[in-house]
């Protein structure tokens, strides 16, 4: 996550249904983006958001090349 300015809830990876949308910070001059899973109570702010679908064996650990 780039710039997490706010998380609220547990993120479940089954089935869940996100919205995204984007809006300005209007101190910070930035566009943000908020996801929420309305079914499980989520809800992230960030100033840029990275979604994967996959098994955790094509990944790895972690993303570090996933954009090489």
């Amino acid at each position: 996550m780039v710039n997490c300015e706010y998380i609220k809830g547990y993120f479940y990876v089954d089935n869940p249904m996100f919205s995204v949308n984007q809006y300005l910070n209007n101190i910070s001059l930035e566009n943000m983006y908020k996801i929420k899973d309305e079914n499980n109570n989520f809800e992230l702010i960030s100033g840029g958001i990275v979604l994967v679908k996959g098994k955790q064996s094509e990944f790895g650990e972690n993303l570090e090349n996933f954009l090489v």
